[in-house]
């Protein structure tokens, strides 16, 4: 694939530039995330569909330009000079852009590691921080002589996405971009401080907060105690959204309680379950505003305060930023190209802000929005909020896949469902419609889909590609070694399971896991992308692969040496 050289290279803008386009043309573009320029008068919104940045004049409110300048665009963050950092996770890119006159240039590309996700950048400019997803790896670049040159990089124990950078301790938080682990990096030198977990998912944003004594971050719970049923939904026993503040004492300390001087607001109630924060933006005052993607809403409230009010917005909204007043919130409603401006005090949209008219969707478009939609009973969740982005958050849910409560199951990731059917544990549904008729009504008892929009979805599903193998990404293959793993694969007979190409089948077998409720056969999950998952095994009882080879000896029929367990853990990174 282009771009997955992780050298970083920059090039300048006479090279490759931004391209101005059409303002009438129909198209998608799915404002993702947004920045003000200084003045305050101005917003930028990184289009995650289109690669373009949209310009918006907010005394006017009307949008004045949009310029494409990559291929995705998953955030924005300010640069002094109204400079501005863009990632792009398709092209494997930084992207600085320059705003003068209403109009925009690009500055230079930096290849990074692939599918970068977001930025923190010092208060100069000059040294930033990237998060890359997949290949669970932070890069630190430093700027010199108007070049961007990575000067740092480290691998983290999961995939990251969002980042704070907290000049005052030199530090960097990093946050797991599907499950709940928050890493504290020194600042200077990338060395990790310490690596916490706390029963979260689906972490959005994080903000410094109480001076800079806590962190504060938008966060979904899923409870494997709870079953699936009207009454632990209705309750939000299942699904919570929350917003938490944690100490910054805590998360620098290795193993601490992060529960130990948090606080927590959950958004939420029986009847409104208001799913699925997306972002999240905190006023000097102590409001805060949160974006809810599954149901099409703005939250309100304050810190230290009770109450939370929700307003209705664009379809799946995704970022909010308070004006410099804090008198308004704009919000990003990524379904509709739009921006709502919502009057915080009086708490009602004010005004929405069209980007530009969109194209007629596609069926996998369309399933697309059905993905991001509250399907759950009372909205408290959507595909994603289990599901993040289409991969899994590492969790596990009590729910009817195997016609019964009592025995919680390790989400799947839906990346490359082409490869796993039958699907569920169990095996039991052969189509991705019956599974996802069976998500919907069982699982989230939400209201029956029709099915025209059970094939949109699954439509959808499709489309979700697994990246490249890890340690393609890593760059820490060893061809040698993969080699040798594949072969001992095969002598192990683990092909009788795990067949090539896939790397599964359709039968179900005893693997001698039986679940609380006496199920002995499991239908085996494709191993194409198997360490970009974890834990493993229906009951997450094996944190990492060594655990599975070498701890669980899993179906296999002789104990193995060491370099025969290292062989085979570098063959399945390589799938």
């Amino acid at each position: 694939m282009p771009g997955l050289a992780v050298i970083s290279l920059c090039i300048v803008s006479a090279v490759i530039g931004a391209e101005s386009l059409d303002l009438q043309r129909a198209d998608l573009r799915q404002p993702h995330r947004m920045a003000l320029t200084a003045s305050g008068d101005r917003l930028l919104t990184a289009n995650l569909k289109s690669g373009s940045v949209s310009l918006v004049d907010l005394s006017a409110r009307q949008t004045l330009g949009e310029f494409r300048v990559g291929q995705s665009l998953s955030s924005i963050t300010s640069l002094p000079n109204e400079h501005y950092l863009l990632t792009d996770p398709v092209a494997h890119q930084i992207i600085e852009i320059a705003l003068a006159e209403d109009q925009i240039s690009v500055v230079a590309r930096c290849n990074v590691p692939p599918y970068p996700q977001r930025i923190a950048a010092a208060a100069d400019g000059r040294t930033i921080y990237v998060s890359s997803l997949w290949p669970k790896q932070i890069a630190r670049l430093e700027k010199t002589d108007d070049q961007w040159n990575e000067t740092k990089r480290v691998t983290l124990p999961f995939a990251p996405r969002e980042l704070l950078l907290l000049p005052e301790r030199d530090l960097l938080i990093v946050a797991d971009g599907f499950g709940g682990n928050l890493a504290s990096l020194n600042a200077a030198d990338l060395a990790t401080q310490a690596i916490n977990h706390f029963p979260a998912h689906n972490i959005q944003r994080l903000f410094p907060a109480d001076d800079g004594q806590s962190v504060a971050l938008a966060h979904q719970m899923l409870s494997d105690l709870a079953y699936t049923n009207d009454s632990d939904i209705h309750w939000g026993l299942v699904m919570s959204n929350d917003i938490r503040w944690l100490t910054v004492d805590a998360l620098t300390t290795p193993e601490a309680n992060l529960y130990e001087g948090n606080r927590m607001h959950s958004i939420g109630e029986p009847g409104i379950g208001s799913g699925d924060p997306t972002g999240m933006a905190i006023a000097a005052a102590g409001d805060y505003v949160v974006s809810l993607g599954a149901t099409d809403q703005l939250a309100i409230g304050k810190d230290r305060a009770a109450g939370i009010w929700r307003v209705k917005v664009g379809k799946r909204p995704t970022d909010v930023l308070f004006s410099p007043d804090e008198k308004l919130a704009y919000v990003a409603d990524s379904l509709d190209d739009t921006i709502s401006i919502v009057d915080v005090k009086k708490r009602e949209r004010i005004a929405t802000i069209s980007l530009g008219p969109c194209r007629e969707r596609t069926p996998a478009e369309k399933g697309e929005a059905i993905f991001y939609r509250g399907l759950s009973l009372e909205g408290w969740m959507s595909c994603h909020s289990c599901h993040t982005d289409g991969h899994a958050n590492g969790l596990a849910n009590d729910n009817l896949s195997d016609d019964s409560y009592g025995a919680p199951k390790r989400i799947l990731s839906l990346l490359n469902p082409g490869d796993t059917a039958p699907y569920g544990w169990l095996g039991k549904s052969d189509t991705l419609q019956i599974q996802i008729h069976k998500s919907i009504e069982n699982t989230m008892r939400g209201q029956p889909i029709s099915a025209e929009d059970a094939d949109h979805l699954a439509a959808f599903l499709q489309t979700l590609k697994l990246p490249e193998p890890i340690d393609v990404l890593q760059e820490t293959r060893d061809d040698a070694q993969v080699a040798a793993g594949k072969a001992l694969f095969a002598e192990l007979s683990c092909v009788e399971c795990h067949a090539p190409p896939t790397y599964t089948t359709p039968d179900t077998y005893d693997v001698g896991l039986h679940d609380k409720k006496g199920n002995e056969a499991f239908n085996p999950p494709s191993l194409r992308g198997v360490a970009h998952r974890g834990p493993y095994f229906h009951d997450r009882s094996s944190p990492t692969l060594s655990d599975v080879i070498g701890r669980e000896k899993h179906q296999l029929p002789r104990d193995l040496t060491a370099d025969e367990q290292a062989a085979l853990i570098a063959f399945l990174r390589s799938l």
